[in-house]
């Protein structure tokens, strides 16, 4: 009797040994975490979160301020008439002969005295026979703007040695301007022969030479001109 009663103590206590161990709670078994893969995990939230924090920060402009425009000065020139303004385009003008130009227009100064070489007979290096008596003619065109009245005059400037046979002469006639006329003078031919020149000077009225010009000639061995013969009628 005894022993059955201690039997069914022990599965007593043992009954209830497992009834408190069911009551309590279970024992959650943690995994073991990798220490290296916390500090990464640590780390890109300590960066993630200082860029988010920098972000926030605003950021400092500076402002610059711009550069004045040059500024362009337009300076008024003298209006020149007769076509010179552009009737077209930006500029001012707006028609034939009212713009401006910044350019001066030269301004013609004619010459009142000028003479143009035109002809000359004979032509220099002519062979005279010494002792010979030629004329010479030189031929000219009033270039200026004064004509030429019969008070103007043409002379002997310079001579190898005197052989014009007249050392001045006046102008036989008035020659306006674009007008010629022919100057003539008598050369004697030296009777030494050789190589010699007469220079000449036109002169106006009042005294001043305005053209020069020239004759080179040499003078050779004269050959006389045959005689003409003479028609001789025979009696009837």
């Amino acid at each position: 009797m005894s022993q059955k009663i201690r039997k069914f103590s022990w599965l007593a206590a043992m009954l209830m040994l497992a009834i408190l161990a069911g009551c309590a709670e279970p024992t959650v078994q943690l995994p073991t975490q990798d220490l290296n893969l916390l500090r990464t995990e640590v780390a890109q939230t300590v960066m993630a979160e200082s860029a988010k924090q920098t972000a926030m920060v605003p950021i400092a402009t500076t402002q610059v301020a711009a550069s004045p425009s040059p500024t362009v000065t337009l300076t008024a020139t003298t209006p020149i008439g007769g076509g010179i303004g552009s009737g077209s385009g930006t500029g001012s003008g707006g028609g034939t002969g009212g713009g401006y130009s910044g350019t001066p227009i030269p301004t013609w100064t004619p010459v009142i005295y000028a003479a143009q070489f035109v002809d000359q007979s004979p032509l220099d290096n002519f062979n005279c026979g010494s002792g010979d008596e030629i004329d010479v003619s030189w031929t000219f065109k009033n270039i200026g703007a004064a004509t030429w009245d019969t008070t103007y005059y043409y002379k002997v400037w310079w001579e190898t040695v005197p052989i014009a046979k007249k050392t001045l002469y006046m102008l036989p006639k008035n020659v306006p301007p674009g007008e010629k006329i022919t100057l003539v003078a008598d050369i004697i031919c030296p009777t030494t022969f050789g190589t010699y020149r007469t220079a000449w000077q036109l002169w106006n009225d009042n005294g001043q030479p305005f053209a020069k010009f020239y004759f080179v000639f040499n003078s050779v061995q004269h050959t006389p001109k045959a005689p003409t013969p003479t028609h001789t009628q025979s009696p009837g």
